[in-house]
């Protein structure tokens, strides 16, 4: 080793730099032109003087970069930025709350912290300790679309429909050949629609599909409905009146014979014993004893039900009726009604099942969308700490909304427009996660008082912005409160209270976990991770002094010294600090390669 005290100590070996000259002469070229007074001529400015000899004999022309060697016609190229001689904010605007609150959270930063965690923890904890106790805390009914219109008249003959058992005068008619329903479980309903539904083919064809549905082995066997003679009834139809079930009403109604079916129910809809029957099963306005009319529609429906409670499996008979019966229907579709009719199915369970498939692949999708936007927040950030709180405000703000809305507002209902939500809040609060860290990365190029301070402009600034997209956002979706659908209002509030949440949020506990991040987690990690912290803490100074030099630097005009140094003035102080992490990366390397111990001078 040799010593050079005015330096450090630098390595006997050629492949070694002297990392404390070169960082030291960088910096000695920004602090000149820092000292110089504003009115001296720039050729006195890019002066740059070394008293030391050694200093001339360590490549100084190589890694040294001149900030002021800058031409008169450079100078005049590039404008000066008028009234502003540095990067200091002007603090008298800030609003004196504001910055005693930055104030408090700085002087404070762990309680607040605390406060934060505490904040979000408690939302999770409250919502699963009702999930718990039995509350329904997320009321999801995604079986119906309530679309009611509480004004319009068929909402009261819906009313009178669902009501009329309740009726103290009610007048019950039988249906002659069906037994009570005690044991139905649900009804299959089949619509067939082709250009003349009872004509001979057509009808042989309704007869051969009620065939391979009713008559399969493991339908009788399980799921059939029972009838009075201890079989399985037979599903309501129009072909009821050629079969004989009716026989008792009229020896016409079994005949057996397709020929001149719209005759036989024509007396069926006279005969007051099977016109309560049949009209279910008839096509609205059509009247079968008029002979220039055709049916073009009918309906059959296949009864279902299972011996007692103790047989009953939801899921066994909502999987029986998607893998097999849904998929021979599709068959006879393809089969046996091709070309001559096209059959439409509805089933409560086919129904439900196909819904709760969709509603789960799109909390899938949620997950995934949560997923995408975690990592390529983590990578935009740069940072697993700032990544995991800020898709943790979007998850509690959601939690919390909920809150509201189910046991605030007494909301019962949570359908497939709300799932939506989770998308939108989604797209949402990154935005203003990514808004809110983009002003505080942006802010450490302008000097402060203290965090306090900085912490207040990034306030102010992001918190603007934020709050214009939010609320316009908040606007559009509350527009659409008032509306007589309670699917649409529900959604409306909802959604719109969320966005609300979720700006709150942003805005107080956010800035809290950036500067948590800032003062207590990069300290902790560069004191961890001794490798880093070594390089670490020599680029923050040197960048620290680079930026300050970039802040207080007056301007090398060769006029009147007046007016801010120019643009290529700027890239070349930002040349110098690169070279000097550079060197810093050159030491490190060779310190691995050839293990040589520094030892730094006092």
């Amino acid at each position: 080793m040799e010593s050079r005290p005015d330096f450090g100590i630098c390595a006997a070996d050629d492949r070694l730099i002297c990392i404390e000259s070169e960082i030291e002469r960088n910096n000695q070229v920004l602090d000149s032109l820092e000292d110089t007074p504003e009115g001296q001529n720039s050729s006195d400015n890019c002066i740059v003087e070394h008293s030391d000899d050694n200093t001339r004999q360590m490549n100084a022309n190589e890694h040294l970069t001149s900030t002021c060697d800058i031409t008169n016609e450079e100078s005049k190229l590039t404008p000066p930025v008028e009234g502003k001689k540095n990067n200091r904010v002007n603090h008298s605007t800030t609003p004196r709350f504001l910055l005693k609150y930055c104030q408090f959270i700085e002087k404070h930063l762990c309680i607040a912290f605390a406060a934060t965690l505490g904040l979000h923890t408690s939302i999770v904890l409250t919502t699963i300790l009702l999930i718990v106790k039995s509350y329904n805390v997320f009321p999801i009914s995604f079986q119906d679309l309530p679309l009611v219109l509480y004004n319009d008249t068929s909402h009261t003959q819906d009313l009178a429909w669902r009501y009329a058992m309740h009726y103290k005068n009610k007048v019950i008619h039988p249906i002659f050949g069906v037994k009570p329903r005690k044991q139905l479980s649900e009804t299959l309903e089949l619509i067939f629609e082709g250009d003349d539904i009872f004509s001979e083919i057509n009808m042989k064809l309704l007869n051969e599909t009620e065939s391979k549905l009713f008559y399969r082995q493991d339908f009788q066997a399980e799921f059939c409905y029972p009838s009075l003679q201890n079989g399985c009834e037979k599903s309501i139809s129009v072909l009821r009146l050629f079969d004989g079930t009716y026989s008792d009403v009229d020896r016409v109604f079994n005949s057996g014979s397709f020929k001149n079916a719209s005759s036989i129910i024509c007396k069926a809809v006279k005969n007051n014993k099977t016109r309560v029957f049949l009209l279910p099963l008839l096509e609205k306005g059509y009247d079968p004893c008029d002979g220039n009319q055709i049916s073009s529609r009918t309906r059959i429906f296949m009864l279902s039900s299972w011996k007692s409670k103790e047989h009953y499996n939801e899921n066994k008979y909502r999987e029986y009726m998607v893998l097999k019966i849904q998929k021979e229907i599709i068959r006879i579709q393809d089969e046996v009604l091709d070309g001559h009719m096209t059959v439409y199915y509805y089933s409560i369970k086919m129904y439900l099942y196909d819904v709760f498939n969709e509603a789960f692949r799109n909390m899938k999708l949620a997950i995934g969308s949560f997923l995408f936007i975690y990592i390529f927040m983590w990578y935009q950030t740069k940072s697993f700490w700032i990544t995991f709180f800020g898709i943790l405000s979007i998850f509690t703000s959601f939690l919390l909304t909920n809150l509201i809305y189910r046991f605030v507002l007494q909301y019962r209902y949570f359908g497939f427009f709300h799932i939506i939500s989770v998308f939108i809040i989604l797209g949402i609060g990154a935005d203003d996660i990514f808004i809110f860290y983009d002003t505080w990365i942006l802010s450490k190029h302008t000097r402060y008082p203290s965090k306090a301070h900085r912490l207040a402009d990034c306030y102010l600034k992001a918190a603007k912005t934020t709050f214009v997209t939010s609320l316009t956002t908040m606007a559009a979706f509350l527009v659409s409160a008032p509306s007589p659908l309670m699917p649409v209002a529900s959604f409306g509030i909802f959604t719109g209270m969320l966005v609300g949440v979720n700006f709150l949020f942003d805005l107080t506990c956010f800035p809290i976990v950036i500067l948590f991040h800032s003062e207590i987690i990069t300290p902790c990690f560069a004191r961890l991770v001794p490798c880093s912290r070594k390089t670490l803490s020599v680029r923050t100074e040197s960048q620290e002094t680079l930026i300050a030099a970039h802040q207080n630097r007056t301007s090398c005009d060769n006029n009147d010294g007046s007016q801010d140094r120019t643009y290529h003035q700027l890239q070349l102080q930002d040349k110098a600090n690169e070279e000097n992490e550079t060197i810093l990366d050159t030491v490190h390397h060779i310190e691995n390669k050839n293990k040589v111990v520094w030892f730094f001078g006092k």
